[in-house]
């Protein structure tokens, strides 16, 4: 699974939508069951390797939640670059 504009992810609702709509204040799922809301969006317009974070490819700017700490943090800490 990658994030790319045409990736889609699972709205609060059930939903379905395209990541490139997402927008701040969109309510997401979460895979634990929870529900999260979009607090910024941000875009990249430059190519980058990838990074593998348990099942996704992300860019290794890319924020994600650290579930012991409900932090964000940056997924270089402990992913393998794809090559």
């Amino acid at each position: 699974m990658g994030v790319f504009p045409q990736s889609e992810i699972q709205m609060a609702d059930g939903q379905a939508k395209k990541i490139g709509d997402v927008q701040s204040g969109d309510r997401v799922a979460c895979g634990d069951g929870r529900v999260a809301t979009v607090r910024r969006v941000v875009v990249y317009h430059e190519q980058t390797q990838m990074a593998n974070y348990h099942n996704f490819r992300l860019t290794p700017k890319h924020p994600v939640r650290d579930p012991s700490s409900e932090a964000a943090m940056q997924p270089m800490r402990g992913v393998t670059s794809e090559n």
